[in-house]
């Protein structure tokens, strides 16, 4: 089976989005810099501040979507659904650089609770 056309498209449109952010966004070393940065500034895990715009941007879109679709003024409702695929493959990249694994005490605790695994460790990823 060749896969959905639709779905296809949205990968290609989120690569596209991904290389123009990047080129707006990120220094030409690292194109995810921008959130390391962002992160160190307020002293948590780059995938965490990540995370933080990926919740965002879910409530984004409940807010677009609750009591029917609205059509938005900055931002239509496909933007929104491109830049929550974005964001959570972004957060899913971050965490494979720090090799991250998560206690499940952590899930609801500062940042200092996050442990951080041997790098070839995939088990928390």
């Amino acid at each position: 089976m060749a896969g959905d056309p639709k779905f296809l498209q949205a990968l290609d449109e989120l690569r596209a989005l991904h290389l123009s952010k990047g080129a707006d966004y990120a220094d030409a070393g690292d194109p995810l810099r921008n959130y390391q940065v962002s992160a160190d500034d307020n002293g948590v895990p780059a995938w965490r501040a990540a995370q933080l715009r990926l919740s965002e941007k879910y409530h984004r879109l409940m807010n677009l979507t609750r009591g029917g679709e609205r059509v938005p003024n900055h931002e239509s409702l496909d933007d929104t659904l491109l830049d929550l695929a974005a964001m959570a493959l972004i957060v899913r990249s971050l965490r494979a650089r720090a090799a991250v694994t998560v206690t499940a005490e952590a899930l609801d605790e500062p940042a200092h609770r996050w442990q951080h695994a041997d790098p070839g460790d995939e088990a928390g990823l």
